[in-house]
């Protein structure tokens, strides 16, 4: 009997606190148990230019919702597709021109390091990370 009482003595707290549910802090330290995680960026994300040397002066920039690039042509992402080679993005593009609408298809060439992207109101360019 003394073991009984002694199993269940450890097992409630156990079972108690298997229930609790992480809270989020102020700090956002934690996050709420059953809550997923951050989708990881997509691939594209970041600074690429046309060469290395390009870095610092004619970088594109790409986030999760626009592109840029040097030479003044802006595109906002309206959707992202995620597909078995790369992404298909529906965006709003503005060059010289009013904006229209485009599909970017955008692929990482891993063997190479390069970024892949056509569609656009622009030639297709293979471009490089920027560090």
């Amino acid at each position: 009997m003394r073991i009984v009482r002694a199993a269940a003595a450890f097992l409630l707290p156990c079972l108690l606190l298997a229930g609790c549910q992480m809270v989020e802090s102020d700090s956002g330290g934690s996050s709420v148990a059953g809550t997923p995680p951050q989708a990881e960026a997509p691939f594209f994300v970041g600074r690429w230019a046309a060469e290395e040397k390009l870095c610092q002066s004619a970088a594109w920039e790409i986030t999760a919702e626009r592109l840029s690039t040097p030479g003044h042509v802006v595109c906002e992402f309206n959707e992202v597709h995620e597909s078995a080679a790369g992404y298909e993005i529906d965006a709003t593009c503005m060059a010289e021109v009013p904006p229209a609408p485009y599909t970017l298809a955008v692929f990482y060439a891993q063997s190479v390091g390069a970024l892949l992207i056509e569609g656009g109101p622009f030639e297709p360019v293979g471009l490089t990370a920027c560090e």
